[in-house]
């Protein structure tokens, strides 16, 4: 390696940008580090490939396994509710959905990610165990989405940010068109019906879920559009597998927007705040979370406060520059679009709110 004693200014960020790509074709990675008053580089040789580990894709594999499942437990209850919706399509229809936009979360890391040719992220799946967990927001959640790492340093905070940005964004877009769909196939039954069909001797029930803004405003729209059918005094609207798919998709994005731990959104928020900003909003999360649906989100804060202790990925190329406006306002945004995504909570410290049934 060699080392430079620089001159840092105005221009130096993206003189620093063409270099990288200048030297990357030659075998050789710089590194800018120091204070814009005493900055130095270090253009080095590229380092071996490293071995892959195979835990993302054992992780990858269970999560699978648990989307499948969840799948097919939904689409057999679903097929005694609607019996012209066969349960094994739906069961796939519902695999192939969540499966779509978690594939399309991560092709979006990593399409961003090589965006200067050398970088890829790699995405370690976080499975749950559902059905089986006795909580409301929990039971049909297969996954808890996933942690993604960048294998190699980006240019700047600039392009690190890009990537754990429109990975969510592009998730929840995926979902709002399987929310279309979902809404489009469920059913609405009349009171004799849903008497006859979850009567006291069925073995199944109706449970109740918390649905995001953004998920409500896809029912009220196709139900204006006569997609999905109108709600009257006495019905009930229960949802088809396609239709928690998107449930999960918009449950899946506010999990990774959250700005804690190593998830996405805590990602950018030390990129946007720093190391300080980000240990707060991390504890803030934690505390809101268990405040807002203590019933619900145990097992989420807990998972946080456990991502916590592994050191949040941010490495960068060029520690020296800022990071721009224009991303203090996305970082904005990335929030707003958790609050859409957000399960729309029934209690507030355990206080009923009524915003269900």
């Amino acid at each position: 390696s060699i080392e430079y004693k620089v001159e840092y200014d105005a221009g130096s960020k993206e003189a620093f940008k063409k270099l990288l790509t200048e030297l990357r074709g030659l075998g050789l990675t710089p590194r800018l580090y120091g204070t814009k008053q005493d900055a130095t580089l270090v253009v080095s040789k590229d380092a071996a490939a490293q071995r892959v580990s195979r835990a993302p894709l054992i992780l990858l594999s269970l999560t699978l396994i648990s989307i499948s499942i969840t799948g097919l437990f939904l689409s057999s209850i679903f097929e005694q509710v609607s019996p012209g919706m066969p349960a094994i399509p739906m069961a796939v229809a519902f695999t192939l959905a969540v499966v779509g936009v978690l594939g399309v979360h991560e092709l979006a890391h990593r399409n961003v990610s090589r965006k200067d040719g050398k970088g890829s992220s790699v995405p370690y799946f976080i499975p749950n165990i559902p059905v089986f967990s006795g909580l409301p927001i929990l039971s049909f959640l297969p996954t808890f989405g996933s942690v993604t790492f960048v294998r190699k340093s980006m240019a700047n905070r600039d392009a690190l940010f890009d990537v754990y940005f429109i990975g969510p964004l592009v998730g929840m877009a995926a979902s709002l068109v399987v929310a279309v769909i979902g809404a489009s196939t469920s059913a609405v039954l009349t009171q004799a019906e849903y008497a006859h069909i979850f009567t006291a001797q069925s073995n199944i029930v109706a449970v109740s879920m918390n649905e995001s803004v953004l998920q409500m405003m896809v029912k009220g729209l196709t139900t204006l559009t006569g997609l999905t059918p109108a709600v009257r005094d006495g019905a009930a609207y229960i949802s088809s597998p396609i239709d928690i798919a998107a449930w999960v998709g918009f449950l899946v994005t506010f999990l990774s927007l959250l700005p804690a731990a190593v998830f996405d959104g805590g990602i950018m928020t030390k990129l946007v705040l720093g190391d300080r900003g980000s240990r707060a909003l991390t504890s803030l999360t934690g505390i809101l979370l268990v405040a807002v649906d203590t019933p619900n989100y145990w097992v989420v804060v807990l998972l946080i406060f456990l991502l916590a202790a592994r050191p949040v990925a941010g490495e960068t190329l060029d520690s020296i520059s800022e990071i721009m406006p224009s991303k203090r306002i996305l970082f904005i945004l990335s929030l707003l679009m958790m609050l859409l995504c957000a399960p729309v909570p029934q209690n507030l410290a355990t206080f009923p709110l009524g915003l269900g049934q």
